[in-house]
């Protein structure tokens, strides 16, 4: 009997930790705890003791069995790039992935791990020959801070199966879209994923994870904004978000916040739609915290140009669970890697 695939997926951001229980690629649980004060500082974990601790009890809390798991890696540490090489074979790409990196790592490429996925195969006529190539999405991370999550994860009883950045998160996500509806063309895809501190838009074309930008507003200022007009704390505030207490996510103040990060988001897929004329984007995905804030929403549809969805409409989801998924996505594709 074929044995059920079981991770849980789990992303540790600078104010949550959120976390996924999927069983051969089926939702079962998820979770979303408020990480205690300067655990974790701008996605780089601080404490590493203390949050050990946290996630130990978090797992115990909710009833959590599962030991595999599989981390999303923030891009502040790990690094992903989509770049095109020569065809070569496995060991000729092994030696020369680190030096693709060179930007990022410099002379201590040695201090780094590397992965990749083969993402196609190209063929290209150069000077009348046909030329194959390799069309690749890859990552690093230092080898240091790898071991001191490994470690982490030991002292919660968790063992580490798959660590990757963000974006094959997302990545993830849209590939089981498309091969869910069973598209014949892949399509343009655009996934902003909008948390306290920033907001990072990606983009899919063909399917396929492109490049990335982080924008520096995220809803950290709505949240200050509702903590003023209310007169409460910011903690509190921030379940507001979620009920509109006295129309606060209306006032003047959080309009111009929302109108802030519309108009970088509209600069970045402007740039996009520029670049690829033939494009088929039509719709721009919201994941995070802020996408449970519809007037954000509605000026991001107003000021982009395009469609605006929250990113459960990617999933084949179960209804009640929509929210959880908006603002848990990457711990759930992080286990479809």
């Amino acid at each position: 009997m074929k044995m059920k695939k079981t991770y849980l997926g789990m992303e540790i951001g600078s104010s949550e930790l959120k976390l996924a229980v999927c069983i051969d690629d089926k939702i079962k649980k998820i979770v979303s705890e408020k990480l205690p004060s300067h655990l974790v500082e701008n996605e780089v974990i601080v404490e590493w003791d203390k949050l050990a601790v946290f996630i130990k009890q978090t797992i115990k809390k909710h009833n959590i069995t599962c030991k595999n798991v599989a981390l999303v890696l923030p891009e502040e540490i790990a690094y992903a790039r989509r770049f095109i090489m020569p065809y070569m074979t496995i060991s000729q790409l092994k030696f020369n992935l680190p030096f693709e990196f060179h930007d990022f790592t410099g002379t201590e490429k040695d201090k780094y791990i590397y992965d990749y996925a083969v993402m196609d195969i190209i063929e290209e006529e150069e000077n009348g020959t046909m030329v194959k190539k390799i069309d690749l999405m890859a990552a690093a991370i230092s080898r240091e801070i790898m071991e001191k999550y490994r470690a982490m994860l030991k002292k919660c009883g968790l063992k580490l199966k798959i660590a990757a950045p963000q974006s094959s998160a997302y990545q993830n996500i849209v590939k089981k879209h498309i091969n869910f509806v069973n598209s014949e063309k892949a399509g343009d895809y655009a996934i902003i994923d909008i948390e306290k501190d920033s907001a990072n838009l990606r983009i899919f074309t063909e399917g396929k994870y492109e490049s990335s930008r982080e924008m520096e507003t995220g809803i950290e200022k709505v949240i200050q904004i509702i903590s003023d007009i209310l007169n409460i704390d910011k903690n509190p505030a921030e379940k507001y978000l979620l009920k509109n207490e006295g129309d606060a996510l209306y006032a003047e103040e959080c309009m111009a916040v929302y109108s802030q990060i519309a108009l970088e988001t509209m600069r970045v897929i402007n740039f996009f739609l520029y670049n690829h004329p033939n494009n088929a984007l039509d719709t721009l995905y919201c994941c995070g915290l802020g996408a449970n804030i519809d007037p954000l929403l509605n000026i991001l549809e107003e000021t982009v140009g395009l469609k605006v969805r929250k990113l459960h409409e990617l999933f084949d989801y179960v209804a009640e669970e929509e929210m959880e998924i908006t603002s848990s996505a990457a711990a759930v594709g992080i286990t479809w890697n």
